[in-house]
Parts: structure tokens; C-alpha cells; sequence
């Protein structure tokens, strides 16, 4: 009767005998709103951590692309363009226009 009547004020007792205001239900799905929210926040650091790690990746790559970019065109600045020898070539008849 009395936890009738503490129920009626909002008042619940917890599985330690300890007074609350919310009921046991609402509590219960309060700790398991916490553990998903706790798990969530585990996941999104792992995923942060995971792209931070890829980020750094795709920096370097992009750094060795880069170098090997200006080594190749140092190697081509010392190149001369091709002279013709010329000989000239004679192209088939069926492909005059």
C-alpha cells in the first residue's frame, strides 16, 4: 500500500530499495540508451582513428607522386625533341581522300 501510494507521487523503489523518481522501466531503458550510446562513441573514435590513419596514407602516397613527378620531368628537360631523318613515308593509295 505504501508503494502504492509512493507510486502515485512519481516515487519508485530500485532493486537496491533505493527511492527514485523514475519508474523502473523508464530506468531499465535509460542504462541500455547509455550502453548503445557508450558503444556508438567506441565505434566513431575506432572510425576516426581508421580515416586519420588512411588520411596520413593518401598523404604520403601523394608526396612520392609528386617527387616522382618532378624527377620525370627533370629526366625530360634534358631530352631533345626528335629531329626528322628525313625520309619521308608513302602512304597507300586507298587512303588518300
Amino acid at each position: 500500500m505504501a508503494q502504492a501510494a509512493l507510486g502515485a507521487a512519481g516515487l519508485h523503489f530500485d532493486e537496491l530499495n533505493k527511492l527514485r523518481v523514475l519508474e523502473p522501466e523508464v530506468a531499465a531503458q535509460t542504462a541500455q540508451l547509455r550502453e548503445e550510446c557508450r558503444a556508438f562513441v567506441d565505434k566513431t573514435a575506432e572510425f576516426q582513428k581508421i580515416v586519420g590513419s588512411l588520411i596520413e596514407l593518401v598523404d604520403q602516397l601523394a608526396k612520392a607522386a609528386e617527387s616522382e613527378k618532378m624527377k620525370f620531368g627533370g629526366s625530360l628537360r634534358g631530352l631533345t625533341p626528335a629531329q626528322p631523318s628525313g625520309d619521308s613515308i608513302t602512304l597507300p593509295d586507298c587512303w588518300h581522300g
